[in-house]
């Protein structure tokens, strides 16, 4: 199918769905022009999305040009080849899965574009909220940390039909990449093995080993923790690349595990103090169950740039802010960083050795009451909430219509409401009492 008969398509699919007309293959009409959502169309000919490697598709993105988040000038916001997989780990078994897709052109090459205002890629991710019923939690906390100054990856709300069926409110974000309007730091190719340019720049993740792209890396000589390579690749990174930065995290761990690690010389010298605050914050607010130990991310930029350990973005928040019923982390007492995990814990000792120190903690408390009179005041993030319910609008009863799932335990709910709007004054009523309790330790 050539590119002139798959526009003609998704034009008549635009033209079938605006005018409501019934049609099989799609349960569920959208009027274009009440929805306030952009919608994404994409057709595999026919083809199951497997988990990978990524197939062929086509894709459409109509711009209503209504929301906040829209692009005013641009009905037809992409239309073009893809190619598609699924993503995530539990997440590919739900029966509303997230996907990673690739915008190409047509040779199929890397096509890097800009989608609905956010920067030229060509790596994108359609997030699929699933256990977060407040479909809020993601697209917040990434919110907050870009108005913190902390890049974490930019979104859109869309809603998806997928092979001519609706498919419910999808997350269109930006994946964790190294690029000058993302993780900004410098590129770092195959032929850079010596001097300057071996020192950087280098994205690490903890996660589980051997899991998603987290193909390759190394364990900590003291702990055994797993740094997973995220850039370069496991399969890009040079010999020279992984003894520099497996012997820079091994000097920096052994600093930290020296009774000296808080004095002159220590950590202070070798990590952005306050980009470990503001990435503890944002753990913290939330209680993130899988704070510090998965889906945690920290680089590090060439010595001439910046030779110091950055700690971000954060990623990964469908769990916190009271959506989970393990490992307390329903409670909006007690501090996440310093719970003693019953069996394994992910997290690098080096973590609870930052919190434990005067100083960090000083400079914590004081970075607190700042962003708690700005970024997380308890009004500016209710604003956020009520702005992104009303953004959502209509969309939110075709999801749950075409997703049946409110008043449904959905792993791992801590608690199962019967309505949307019971769900936003859940999530509103949380993070209140966690600010309340958070206020009464640091203030």
């Amino acid at each position: 199918m050539n590119s002139n008969i798959l526009t003609s398509f998704f034009f008549i699919i635009i033209l079938i769905s605006c005018n409501n007309i019934e049609d099989e293959s799609v349960s569920i009409d959208v009027d274009f022009n009440q929805s306030n959502l952009p919608i994404i169309m994409i057709d595999t000919y026919g083809d199951e999305i497997p988990d990978e490697p990524r197939i062929d598709a086509y894709m459409g993105i109509i711009d209503n040009k209504s929301g906040v988040n829209s692009v005013k000038d641009n009905f037809n916001n992409y239309d073009g080849k893809i190619t598609i997989e699924k993503r995530g780990n539990s997440s590919q078994e739900q029966e509303k899965p997230p996907y990673r897709f690739e915008t190409v052109n047509n040779q199929g090459e890397n096509n890097n574009v800009e989608l609905l205002g956010l920067p030229v890629e060509n790596d994108w991710i359609l997030y699929a909220p699933w256990s977060d019923k407040s479909l809020l939690r993601n697209v917040l906390i990434y919110n907050l940390s870009n108005d913190m100054g902390r890049y974490a990856p930019r979104s859109r709300y869309v809603e998806l039909y997928l092979n001519n069926e609706y498919r419910g409110i999808y997350v269109l974000m930006e994946k964790i990449k190294r690029d000058k309007n993302r993780v900004a730091i410098s590129s770092l190719n195959q032929d850079e093995n010596f001097g300057d340019d071996v020192t950087g720049g280098y994205i690490l993740k903890f996660d589980w080993e051997e899991t998603g792209d987290n193909n390759g890396g190394f364990n900590s000589l003291i702990d055994g923790m797993r740094y997973n390579y995220h850039y370069p690749k496991a399969d890009e990174i040079t010999s020279q690349q992984e003894n520099y930065i497996q012997t820079y995290i091994n000097d920096f761990e052994i600093v930290m595990n020296s009774n000296e690690y808080n004095s002159e010389g220590g950590y202070s010298d070798l990590i952005d103090v306050y980009s470990f605050i503001d990435f503890i914050i944002l753990q913290e607010i939330s209680r993130n169950v899988d704070a510090y130990g998965l889906s945690t991310y920290i680089y590090k930029d060439k010595e001439s740039v910046n030779n110091k350990l950055i700690a971000g973005p954060i990623w990964d928040f469908n769990h916190g802010f009271g959506n989970c019923d393990y490992y307390n982390a329903w409670e909006t007492d007690s501090w996440n960083i310093s719970y003693l995990y019953d069996d394994m814990d992910q997290r690098a000792f080096w973590w609870l050795k930052l919190w434990n120190d005067e100083s960090f903690n000083i400079k914590l408390k004081n970075r607190y009451k700042e962003l708690r009179m700005s970024v997380l005041s308890t009004n500016n993030i209710h604003s956020k909430i009520d702005s992104f319910v009303t953004l959502l609008g209509s969309s939110v009863d075709r999801n749950y219509e075409k997703w049946p799932i409110l008043d449904e335990y959905i792993w791992p709910n801590y608690q199962v409401f019967k309505t949307y709007q019971e769900e936003i004054s859940y999530l509103k009523k949380w993070i209140d009492n966690r600010l309340i309790w958070m206020d009464s330790q640091l203030y």
